[in-house]
């Protein structure tokens, strides 16, 4: 049986989003409704912008490893 785990992504102190671990070597990226939601957010990074300027929300999972925005954040 594999257990789910969450670590929150904060931006300047306040949670912006989720790292959750699916179990076995899958993780994946959420934003929070409220970040999404605020118009006048922070920006986490130019990754995560479309070309629009529109705020990037569609990711998918990883296997053995986190999306690359995060890897050399992690330890």
């Amino acid at each position: 049986m594999s257990s789910v785990s969450v670590l929150n992504v904060n931006l300047y102190s306040e949670t912006i989003g989720t790292l959750t671990h699916l179990g076995g070597d899958r993780t994946i990226f959420a934003f929070t409704d409220e970040y999404i939601e605020n118009p006048d957010r922070p920006t986490l990074g130019l990754a995560f912008k479309e070309e629009s300027g529109e705020l990037y929300t569609d990711f998918r999972p990883y296997q053995k490893r986190v999306m690359p925005f995060f890897s050399n954040l992690l330890p």
